[in-house]
């Protein structure tokens, strides 16, 4: 997938495919509206620091991103791996408890 898309940082891009599957993406985004976004991949949550205006001042604070969507900031969890489709019990819990807290913040 990666050569696929072929999406490099210092080159300031994807490939033709990996730019047309972005714009979906945003668009898609923008149609959804949605209260938090949750990124599973560690490439993906790369490209999507790196792409998007991510507002980082506040992590430390939260414990999640921001970005903004139709004008309104949105609450970003960025996470790497999630092995066969799961995560470990405890990190599960960890998580759930991360998009809760950025759902109840993201309605203030």
């Amino acid at each position: 997938l990666k050569d696929y898309i072929r999406y490099k940082k210092e080159k300031d891009g994807f490939s033709k495919f990996g730019g047309a599957q972005f714009k979906i993406f945003k668009k898609i985004i923008e149609i959804i509206n949605p209260k938090v976004i949750v990124i599973i991949n560690a490439f993906a949550s790369d490209i999507i620091k790196d792409k998007l205006k991510v507002d980082d001042s506040k992590f430390e604070e939260e414990g999640f991103y921001k970005i903004s969507i139709n004008n309104k900031d949105t609450p970003l969890i960025l996470s790497g791996y999630m092995g066969s489709g799961r995560l470990d019990k405890h990190s599960h819990r960890t998580l759930i408890w991360i998009i809760k807290k950025a759902y109840i913040l993201s309605k203030k």
